[in-house]
Formats: C-alpha cells, sequence, structure tokens
C-alpha cells in the first residue's frame, strides 16, 4: 500500500479560494432569501398571528433555515415565546432539543 503525496501548497490554495467562493455565493443566497421570505414572501405578518406561548429552538449554523429569517420571524411573534439557540448545530435534530423542550413545558407549567 502506497502512501498518499502531500498535495502542494499551490493545490492547497486553489481548494481554499474554491471553498471561499462557495461560501460567498451561498450567504449572498442565503441574506436574499432572509429579505425574500420576510418582506416579498410576508412570513412576519404571519408571525404577528401567533397567540399561542412557544419554545423556538434552532441552530446557529442551519443554511437551510438561516438565523436571519428565524430571528426576523421570532421577533415578530408577540405571544409568549422562549428561544433556544444551539451555536454548533445546523439543520438538525439535536439530542439536546427533548430536553430543552421537556424544561420549558416544566417552567411554563410551574411543575418545576
Amino acid at each position: 500500500m502506497t502512501t498518499p503525496d502531500k498535495l502542494p501548497l499551490r493545490e492547497k490554495f486553489c481548494y481554499g479560494f474554491g471553498d471561499l467562493a462557495s461560501v460567498l455565493y451561498w450567504q449572498t443566497f442565503m441574506v436574499y432569501l432572509s429579505f425574500f421570505y420576510t418582506d416579498v414572501f410576508g412570513l412576519a405578518p404571519f408571525a404577528r398571528r401567533l397567540r399561542v406561548p412557544g419554545h423556538y429552538l434552532w441552530g446557529y449554523n442551519d443554511e437551510v433555515c438561516p438565523p436571519t429569517s428565524m430571528f426576523a420571524a421570532f421577533n415578530t411573534i408577540t405571544a409568549p415565546k422562549e428561544l433556544t439557540l444551539l451555536l454548533e448545530v445546523g439543520h438538525a435534530y439535536p439530542v439536546e432539543q427533548n430536553e430543552h423542550t421537556a424544561a420549558w413545558i416544566a417552567r411554563f407549567l410551574n411543575l418545576k
């Protein structure tokens, strides 16, 4: 079995700049989606109509539902609400979600 050769520095830079270009493209797209969902599509008016208390939890690194659009919707909700922001989670179902939700329900119902 042969050992893989090390990548030359030039090739490492090329991969790095390719990744940078991809990140810049997708972040620009996500900022536009945040604007579209809140201002054009009208997500915020629907959020204002919520009347039930809620516990909201999302990952800070979510690229499917960007935190910018989630914060825009969250800030327009007038019902009692609580936010749990998981800084190292993307668009996934984290293990901690059940614990956070159960703790919120217990606090809301004055069980603890």
